[in-house]
């Protein structure tokens, strides 16, 4: 095990989240609250995760995992039949830059960077 790495379980209530919960005190946990529309990045090393949501609104999430191609294994368990499930290739010889996914180009991440640059 890795120094600082907590050890993990499989989160029962979860049909594919894994957990460190019981290696870290619940009175250190620190909430972040995400506005509507917002986005929060973690890197897989830091524990997060969701609590119950007390709003009488639904929650939706979208999590990106990047990993290597050499290191990607397909979906292990089954999705609801209208799931619609993709696994998008951003880099690398198997890149299409979204071609393939999504019928056409989404690769404009140098085109965007320059433009954000061009603002400031």
């Amino acid at each position: 095990m890795s120094p600082g790495l907590l050890p993990h379980r499989r989160d029962l209530a979860s049909d594919h989240h894994i957990t460190c919960h019981d290696h870290i005190p619940e009175s250190t946990e620190v909430a972040l609250e995400v506005k509507a529309g917002g986005v929060a990045f973690f890197n897989l090393n830091v524990p997060h995760c969701t609590k119950r949501n007390a709003t009488p609104n639904s929650r939706a999430a979208v999590a990106y995992h990047f990993v290597r191609s050499d290191f990607f294994r397909d979906r292990a368990f089954p999705l609801p039949e209208e799931a619609d499930w993709k696994t998008p290739v951003v880099s690398g010889p198997q890149s299409s830059g979204g071609v393939n996914e999504y019928g056409l180009s989404c690769d404009t991440f140098e085109r965007d960077a320059e433009a954000v640059l061009a603002r400031i």
